[in-house]
């Protein structure tokens, strides 16, 4: 049985001014549409998932982040070795997040930007249909307590 990779990331959230704004990273992609996606990362040996979507999360965006109470759903997917081009198994676990301090020039540069977006665009620019039911799960949990 093959090992699954386990990732960690989030969707941290602000209420600003009555309009709901999420966080997306973003990588721009040589001859095509820029990449757009949820701050996520591996999780190290050791460390347990909660811990890991909260560093990965601030070192892609730069906020140091609060996980609130709603679990949001994994996303599953296959993913290539580099070293032998076979195929494993890996989740990504996100969380609910809000800001409690940094800032978006802290970030690693692994992308090219990071930013809030209004959360109707964000679901129109964000790259893969997995981050996508991930957003429409926040937009459930936060409609059933903040005016979307």
């Amino acid at each position: 049985m093959q090992d699954v990779i386990q990732a960690a990331g989030g969707v941290v959230w602000r209420d600003n001014s009555g309009a709901i704004e999420v966080v997306l990273c973003s990588r721009h992609q040589r001859g095509s549409i820029d990449l757009f996606v949820l701050p996520k990362g591996h999780v190290e040996p050791g460390e347990s998932i909660e811990d890991a979507a909260v560093r990965e999360v601030k070192e892609e965006t730069g906020l140091a982040v609060r996980i609130e109470s709603e679990v949001l759903p994994n996303i599953r997917y296959n993913v290539r070795s580099r070293e032998n081009s076979r195929s494993s198994p890996k989740v990504v676990y996100f969380y609910l997040m809000t800001e409690i301090g940094g800032n978006f020039s802290n970030h690693d540069e692994e992308f090219d930007a990071v930013g809030w977006f209004p959360i109707a665009e964000a679901e129109k620019l964000l790259t893969y249909d997995n981050h996508r039911e991930v957003l429409a799960a926040v937009v459930e949990i936060l409609s059933r307590n903040v005016q979307i």
